[in-house]
């Protein structure tokens, strides 16, 4: 689900820093996460990121998420990978 973004430590650190954000252990967010994309702001600079969650989650586990911005979409800020 990275488009080649990064190799596979750089894609570990990602998902527990992404999980860490959204209020998910990494284990749920690789159970529920459909498609995770970068938002991109009118000058092309990165703002976030975008998580979509598989229409099955449980309303429970989406109720803990934070950032919902949809029934089972989620934003983020910039995860960044050098913190």
């Amino acid at each position: 689900m990275d488009g080649g973004k990064f190799d596979g430590l750089d894609l570990e650190r990602f998902n527990a820093l992404l999980a860490e954000e959204l209020g998910l252990t990494e284990d749920e967010l690789l159970t529920w996460m459909q498609e995770e994309r970068e938002r991109v702001g009118e000058s092309g600079q990165l703002i976030g990121h975008e998580v979509t969650f598989k229409s099955d989650m449980p309303f429970d586990l989406r109720a803990r998420v934070r950032g919902m911005a949809g029934e089972y979409v989620a934003h983020t800020g910039v995860i960044p990978l050098d913190a």
